[in-house]
């Protein structure tokens, strides 16, 4: 990874992080979890699953299991994101 792209990375996460204290109702550890799964997705080829994600990622298997089966409000997130762009 370039500086230029790691510089790119962290002005995303950053945004990300912005845009997450927005939503109501997530605390810190939802907050880190949704801007790692949202940069995974980017680095992600192939299949979408959690066996790939535990390979590609920092989490295991069962962490990435448990946090897809708690609730995100991601309309409220969409809102906030399409409002200020």
């Amino acid at each position: 990874m370039t500086i230029l792209q790691s510089d790119a990375l962290r002005d995303f996460e950053e945004l990300l992080s912005a845009k997450l204290e927005k939503v109501s109702g997530i605390n810190n550890s939802c907050k880190q979890f949704m801007i790692h799964i949202i940069v995974l997705y980017m680095y992600l080829r192939g299949r979408y699953n959690f066996m790939n994600m535990e390979r590609y990622g920092s989490y295991s298997e069962k962490s990435y299991r448990n946090h897809f089966s708690e609730k995100f409000d991601f309309m409220s997130f969409n809102k906030i994101v399409v409002e200020e762009h």
